[in-house]
Formats: C-alpha cells, structure tokens, sequence
C-alpha cells in the first residue's frame, strides 16, 4: 500500500526509542517533551503521538502523578477504596 499518494508525503515519525531496562517513564516523559517542544520551536506541528503499551503511563499520569482522564481516576479511587474495611467505608 502506498501511504503517499501524493507527490507530497504528509507523514514522518519525528522519534523512535525501544525501551532499555534503564529508562523509566520519568526520563522517557521528558525526552518526549523535549522532543516535541523542538520540533514546535522548529515550526513542526505534531498532531498525535503514538507509543508501545510500555509507555502508557505517559498518556494517562502527569509528570506529579495525578491522573489525565477520568478512567484513571476511577481506577485510583478504586483502588483506595478496594483497601478499605467495609465497616470503614459504610461510616464515611
């Protein structure tokens, strides 16, 4: 299939990396910000960014560990609550 079917081709992968067993989500996290800040500072718009499911705490935590999306809180809150006796949790 050819994905340029214009003598223009709309598409580029900007960064590659496979995961080593030294690089953790922090320092993945900002190599990827770094590389996007770049290429904005550079003129490039970079509508969507793709990953391995490896990395997929990027998409749903912030840099402090907060969630992104609703999912993920509810899974937090699940899991707070999933601890909790249910004596404990019928008296809140």
């Amino acid at each position: 299939m050819e994905r340029c079917n214009t003598s223009k081709c709309l598409t580029a992968p900007v960064c590659w990396f496979t995961k080593g067993y030294s690089l953790d989500c922090s320092t993945m996290r900002m190599i990827a910000e770094h590389v996007m800040n770049e290429c904005k500072k550079a003129g490039i718009h970079i509508p969507a960014v793709s990953f391995d499911g490896q990395w997929h705490v990027l998409s749903v935590r912030d840099d402090n560990d907060k969630p992104l999306t609703v999912l993920q809180l509810h899974k937090d809150v699940w899991r707070e609550v999933e601890k909790k006796k249910k004596l404990d949790i019928l008296k809140e």
